[in-house]
């Protein structure tokens, strides 16, 4: 499977080293993206569908789908790159300076169909989880369904990550529904986790 681009022709190539020219085309790519507001419901016969193709191949453990959306623009040396924190757990994810990383220590994380390869859009940081138990072929016949099915502006694929210490569940919001944090606003102005969490306390997640 692939670090960033894989051709879906040969499952085997998802493993090839990032490139700068990787990262600008997530960036390009996640600029593109719909909001989520804008994106139509999946019906329940694609879910169902998808859900028998997953675990028929043993992928349900490690692969998922996603709702291909964005929330804004993110400027130009840019990737929206995740990252794990503690007290509470969770996940980060924003646009990161792509000379701020050494690009060795990211991997994918959500990827959409693009030109007959799949492109991340998203990253997070750490290496990729083991996926050598998804079975051959799977990808293949991902790429035929939602292609066959025009979904592929709708579904995009996503790595797992490694949960098994300690899932992750979406904090419960006290004050309506979920914030997204600098988009295209100038507070607050989040530079570190722990602007983070002050903001997160501000609204009342935390």
């Amino acid at each position: 499977m692939a670090t960033v681009v894989a051709s879906y022709l040969g499952e085997g190539s998802f493993a090839r080293p990032l490139v700068l020219r990787d990262l600008e085309r997530s960036r390009t790519a996640y600029n593109a993206l719909p909001d989520d507001a804008a994106q139509p419901p999946v019906a329940d016969e694609h879910i169902k569908n998808l859900a028998a193709l997953f675990v028929r191949h043993n992928a349900h453990n490690t692969l998922g789908v996603h709702l291909i959306h964005g929330h804004f623009q993110i400027p130009e040396n840019t990737i929206m790159l995740g990252k794990n924190f503690e007290n509470p757990c969770g996940r980060w994810t924003n646009p990161t300076d792509v000379s701020t990383f050494n690009p060795s220590a990211v991997h994918g994380h959500i990827f959409v169909l693009k030109d007959n390869e799949f492109l991340a859009y998203k990253y997070q940081d750490g290496s990729m989880p083991d996926l050598s138990a998804v079975g051959h072929g799977f990808i293949t016949k991902f790429v035929h369904y939602i292609t066959s099915n025009n979904l592929t502006d709708l579904i995009g694929l996503q790595i797992l990550m490694d949960e098994r210490v300690r899932p992750m569940t979406h904090a419960a919001m006290t004050s309506g529904n979920h914030k997204v944090f600098n988009a295209g606003k100038p507070l607050p102005k989040l530079e570190n986790v722990h602007d983070l969490k002050q903001a997160l306390a501000d609204v009342g997640v935390l």
